[in-house]
């Protein structure tokens, strides 16, 4: 496969990295007009292009990975897709729901395959659980909570103006987690309500937020989103669910279980999530079948997202609608 890259800064380069890894994958040409772009271009042995519109014309890739701020993202994948192009795009899609409906429906008039890229679900220990709980191991989900949690660190600048990213952490990290409480429940999320605040950052944007969801199975949720500026605090990627006959949990790379069954608590070896994502994008278009998850997971989450932006904003529960347009 003849890939462009779309954008070579943090994400972008660990895509060109899984791509180099995947085997199958020829890495055409990048396009981003940062200066260091040039530069990690030229180590990957491939011209980089100021507009991506250019590099698609010029180079002619047969898929492209998207990798830009939040609000560049749904534009790119449009104009790739109506080129006949298939497209990984970065999570969440766009800013607004409108955004993805496009990106969504630009990849379905060509013909082409859609993959967001929630690069989470291919961690092996969120690999494991899912395989653990579709094989009836803890019953039926009944409850799922989620936490992200973290101090200080190097973030791009963007992702504090609303303007550029959609909103604060939540946007940022926390549209993992509510595609992974979708996802590990078998369920979209049908409403929500949340509060959010902002209390380390000198910022307009939300840096904690926490949500409760209900899922279209009657499954209950909750999500909770913190980014501290503190040099050493606690934090990480915490995820638990309880099910009908027994409960599942995922914190620092273990994974526990407790059931009528089994009982077991190991840890997991730590798996190259964007070398999972891209193998999944290139074995879906070579077996002409939808890659997972798709543009309908990215809608969900996002549209899950802004819900709890609105429910945060009014104190409202809010209602999520499957319907696209």
């Amino acid at each position: 496969m003849r890939v462009g890259l779309i954008g070579l800064g943090r994400a972008g380069l660990r895509h060109a990295a899984a791509c180099k890894k995947a085997g199958g994958i020829t890495l055409m040409a990048a396009a981003d007009p940062a200066p260091a772009a040039q530069h990690a271009a030229g180590e990957l042995g491939i011209p980089c292009f100021a507009d991506y519109e250019q590099m698609l014309d010029a180079q002619r890739p047969e898929a492209v990975i998207v990798s830009l701020p939040h609000a560049m993202l749904a534009a790119a994948g449009v104009a790739s897709a109506r080129r006949g192009l298939h497209v990984l795009l970065e999570k969440p899609m766009g800013v607004t729901v409108a955004e993805a409906d496009a990106v969504m429906a630009a990849a379905q008039a060509a013909g082409v395959r859609l993959m967001v890229n929630f690069v989470h679900r291919f961690r092996a220990e969120y690999q494991h659980a899912k395989a653990l709980i579709a094989g009836g191991a803890i019953g039926r989900p009944v409850l799922i909570l989620d936490s992200m949690s973290s101090g200080r660190s190097e973030m791009p600048p963007w992702v504090w103006e609303r303007g550029v990213s959609g909103g604060g952490m939540m946007m940022y990290n926390g549209v993992h987690s509510v595609d992974r409480l979708a996802w590990l429940a078998g369920s979209p999320i049908a409403r929500v309500i949340g509060v959010a605040g902002t209390f380390s950052y000198p910022v307009e944007v939300e840096d904690t937020l926490v949500g409760t969801v209900v899922f279209r199975a009657g499954t209950l949720g909750a999500v909770i989103q913190h980014k501290s500026d503190a040099a050493v605090t606690l934090g990480g990627w915490d995820t638990a669910v309880w099910g009908t006959r027994g409960a599942i949990k995922i914190s620092g790379g273990i994974l526990e279980i407790a059931s009528e069954s089994e009982q077991m608590r190991r840890p997991v070896q730590e798996s190259d999530r964007f070398l999972g994502a891209v193998r999944e994008f290139v074995g879906a278009v070579s077996e002409g079948r939808d890659p997972s998850p798709g543009g309908i997971d990215g809608r969900r989450a996002l549209a899950s997202v802004l819900a709890l932006y609105e429910t945060a904003a009014t104190g409202r529960t809010v209602e999520i609608s499957e319907s696209a347009g």
